[in-house]
């Protein structure tokens, strides 16, 4: 519809129930994150957002191309309307960047 997007985003979404549900490490990374706006690369400036948390959840900006999703299974904590009979649809942890304003950065 020759718009660009203007909006990356990384979610950790849809908590589970009890945080050992989470993959046992504590962590998922995501590496070498490249972003193009009009065929040209821009740098993020990422931001790190946290919604209905549980778990201790979090999105650790370790650089422009490196973001660490990390939580605690251990942890007892369950987002509000989380139980057995209502499943909430949240998005608790998100790192985002205005990719349009970024291209000024290259």
């Amino acid at each position: 519809s020759g718009q660009n997007e203007s909006v990356a985003y990384f979610v950790l979404e849809h908590q589970p129930l009890t945080c050992k549900a989470y993959p046992a490490d504590g962590s998922m990374m995501f590496e070498n994150i490249y972003l193009e706006v009009e065929f040209e690369e821009v740098t993020p400036s990422w931001e790190s957002e946290i919604g209905q948390n549980a778990c201790n959840s979090a999105c650790v900006v370790k650089d422009p191309a490196t973001l660490e999703f990390t939580w605690d299974t251990d942890s007892t904590e369950t987002a509000p309307g989380l139980d057995s009979g209502v499943r909430a649809r949240v998005a608790p942890v998100k790192c985002a960047k205005d990719v349009e304003a970024a291209k000024d950065d290259v």
